[in-house]
């Protein structure tokens, strides 16, 4: 139940950010400052919670509340260039969000891109890369159906949050077999 709970706390920020922008007009650069500030704040706020009940965060909303927070950042010091630049690339900001947080924890992170203790890093690695490789597709599907909300918007964030958890499962699976 707690993990469940942890989990729900996690995507709290995303769907405050998703919410408001469906509820507010956003015809304006300035108006995108409050969803990214409440996000940001709300991302900080949660990851310090969870981080401190021993869980590793989910490299996925890492990745997605550092696109809040530079999105908050870029409109307070006022670099609109950025927040036009995700406006026109929509959800493939947070896409290659996820690609650079997912390629650097892969690198220097001991839980990699997938999140999870294991008793090498090598093994993770593995698990990691493919993680990355479905990144690159949800990237590569979001170019592709740009025009369509569904495919290019929703379905890339469900394919990598369904994919970490089936990975996330073979990877538990491949220590458990190789502890007996």
């Amino acid at each position: 139940m707690q993990k469940f709970l942890n989990g729900i706390i996690e995507s709290i920020p995303l769907t405050i950010f998703l919410v408001y922008v469906q509820c507010v007009d956003m015809n304006l650069s300035r108006d995108w400052l409050a969803p990214y500030l409440l996000a940001s704040v709300t991302g900080a706020i949660s990851s310090v919670y969870l981080m401190r009940q021993g869980m590793i965060l989910n490299r996925i909303s890492m990745a997605i509340n550092f696109y809040f927070l530079s999105g908050a950042f870029a409109l307070i010091i006022e670099w609109s260039w950025l927040n036009q630049l995700y406006g026109q690339l929509r959800a493939l900001g947070m896409l290659y969000w996820i690609l650079l947080v997912g390629g650097i924890t892969s690198v220097f992170s001991p839980f990699s891109f997938l999140g999870i203790r294991q008793p090498t890093n090598h093994s993770n690695g593995y698990w990691s890369i493919g993680l990355l490789l479905v990144c690159v597709l949800a990237i590569a599907v979001a170019i592709y159906f740009s025009n369509n909300k569904f495919w290019g918007e929703w379905f890339p964030f469900i394919l990598l949050f369904s994919m970490r958890g089936v990975l996330q499962k073979l990877s538990s699976k491949t220590i458990t077999s190789k502890e007996t």
